[in-house]
């Protein structure tokens, strides 16, 4: 039994040292000089696409920061998804506010029954510029952009090796209740793996046009439930790569509960699972995790039950000294972020407060267990819900539409999990 305790511990003391590795160069490439601003003269006219479905509490925000963006030639594209959606009046009365700022907003007409209803808006609306636009750029409702983020996205697509870039968010637990805890410490985490893959995060991104058109991007959104792990493949077919923009970690506040959170969980790694060729990976190194630990835990058990005194004190550590790393881990992305240049909207309050930094000690280790269910979860789903839409999940990375219906026309939150008709036709 002591045998098996040791092999467990190595494995433990295994994964920290690869974790921390991979903690480390991530830490390095933050504190790396940006790529050099963008002249006016320098800038190349942009698309910002937004899509919208539902009236999020950051809408307004999200629409009046990317209506102010640092950037000499741009125009926003807006596409909402009905016109019975709750957004739509806030839209108008921003967009009427904003007439400086060329801005277009349309509603989504065709649904595809083959990708997300996302896809089928970023289709939509990428499919009605005109060949002026040399970059697009994609934005999340719930992310409010610093004035220069759209400048800072652009900037290193100006290096011919670079197809695509893209940012990433930084959860502000606050409250700091335990599944904003859990939101922050499992997205801290996925960060790093997200920076060593390649995996980018549609929230913030953007695209050379010369990709889209080359790389057939838009033909493969239409196969696609998440539009920023399936840019991977027209990166690779054009031998281009993507550039992770430290500048473009955004704070995101707002709360969560424990269902919200595994459900985003969820559909954070099914994209990965459907589109990225990092999955396989990503797979691996949770299984590993979660195996590794359910065992150390056995053996502690059997060490109590059986009086296996040197056992219990051997696996005891290596799971203190596992969790004790991570929590450690945690508090020094927090630092590191923090403390450099790359996160400019700093409104949010720090997580390290002396009763916060003890609940998120244990829930570094909740988090470990929880994960444990969403990758089971994520690796063998046959359909989810986003956005109160379904899809069916299909052999060979394919999704089916099968249950959507367009927002009602109230500014009340949106509570019901209720569908109320089948997909309409689409190829």
């Amino acid at each position: 039994m002591l045998t098996y305790a040791t092999v467990v511990a190595l494995i433990l003391a295994a994964l920290i040292a690869v974790q921390s590795f991979l903690a480390a160069v991530f830490i390095a490439r933050l504190r790396r000089a940006p790529v050099a601003p963008l002249s006016d003269s320098a800038c190349p006219k942009a698309a910002l696409i937004i899509c919208v479905r539902g009236r999020d509490s950051t809408l307004a925000d999200c629409l009046n920061a990317a209506l102010k963006q640092d950037y000499p030639d741009y125009a926003l594209h807006i596409i909402v998804d009905s016109k019975t959606d709750p957004a739509w009046p806030l839209v108008e009365k921003l967009v009427a506010a904003n007439p400086d700022i060329p801005c277009t907003v349309q509603v989504l007409t065709n649904p595809l029954t083959s990708c997300s209803l996302k896809c089928s808006s970023l289709i939509q609306g990428i499919s009605k510029l005109d060949t002026s636009y040399e970059v697009v750029a994609l934005l999340d409702t719930d992310i409010i952009p610093h004035r220069s983020w759209l400048r800072d996205m652009v900037a290193p697509l100006t290096d011919p090796k670079v197809g695509a870039t893209t940012g990433n968010r930084w959860f502000a637990p606050s409250p700091p209740s335990w599944p904003n805890l859990y939101r922050y410490a499992w997205n801290a985490a996925a960060i790093v793996l997200m920076y060593w893959l390649g995996i980018a995060w549609g929230g913030s991104m953007a695209i050379k046009r010369s990709v889209i058109n080359e790389g057939h991007v838009l033909s493969d959104w239409s196969r696609t439930y998440g539009e920023d792990t399936a840019i991977n493949p027209a990166l690779r077919r054009l031998g281009l790569r993507l550039e992770f923009v430290s500048s473009a970690l955004i704070t995101e506040r707002g709360s969560c509960d424990v269902s919200q959170f595994l459900n985003w969980v969820t559909r954070q790694l099914l994209s990965c699972r459907l589109h990225h060729q990092g999955w396989k990976l990503v797979l691996l190194h949770g299984m590993a995790s979660c195996v590794a630990l359910g065992l150390a835990v056995l053996l502690v058990l059997a060490g109590l039950v059986l009086g296996y005194t040197d056992m219990l004190v051997l696996t005891g550590t290596a799971l203190a000294v596992f969790f004790l790393a991570l929590f450690c881990l945690l508090i020094i992305l927090e630092l590191s972020i923090r403390g450099s240049s790359c996160l400019r909207n700093r409104a949010a309050r720090s997580v390290l407060q002396p009763v916060t930094t003890c609940k998120l000690m244990l829930a570094v280790v909740l988090t470990q267990a929880l994960y444990a269910y969403v990758l089971f979860k994520a690796a063998t789903a046959r359909t989810v819900e986003w956005r109160r839409a379904r899809y069916e999940i299909l052999e060979g990375g394919r999704i089916r539409l099968v249950e959507y219906c367009p927002f009602p026309d109230s500014t009340a939150p949106i509570i019901t999990k209720a569908f109320c008709t089948s997909a309409p036709r689409g190829s």
